[in-house]
């Protein structure tokens, strides 16, 4: 029972997050640039996804103790290396997609703050 609390976190989300950013990164190849669009709106994406990462604190058999504290450490380093690699398959490289990284990490952190707060507001301790 202990391995399925520590199998249902924030780390499982992240894992298939940072997965799914290197195979697009590596799928996104000349002639056509397929995923592309998807590429440029991984700014607001992430943290979208960062955000129902909170919802973890909700589902009864995952591990609560250190969640938050999960939660900030995954999102802040793994949502780095997921923007970084898209934005480095980015077809038209400039400054528009490293506007679009730097983007992606204030959401991420506003996110991260906003959803802190709304734990701690209406959540049940």
């Amino acid at each position: 029972m202990k391995l399925l609390k520590l199998l249902i976190g924030p780390e499982i989300l992240w894992g298939v997050i940072f997965i799914s950013s290197k195979w697009i990164a590596k799928a996104n190849v000349k002639p056509n640039f397929r995923y592309d669009d998807l590429i440029a709106n991984a700014y607001v994406i992430l943290p979208i996804l960062t955000f129902l990462s909170f919802g973890f604190s909700f589902i009864p058999p995952s591990e609560k103790s250190w969640l938050i504290v999960r939660i900030w450490i995954l999102s802040l380093v793994v949502g780095h290396f997921s923007l970084s690699s898209l934005a480095s398959a980015y077809s038209n490289q400039g400054p528009g997609i490293g506007m679009s990284y730097l983007a992606g990490m204030c959401f991420i952190l506003v996110t991260l703050i906003a959803g802190t707060l709304l734990l701690f507001l209406f959540a049940k301790h």
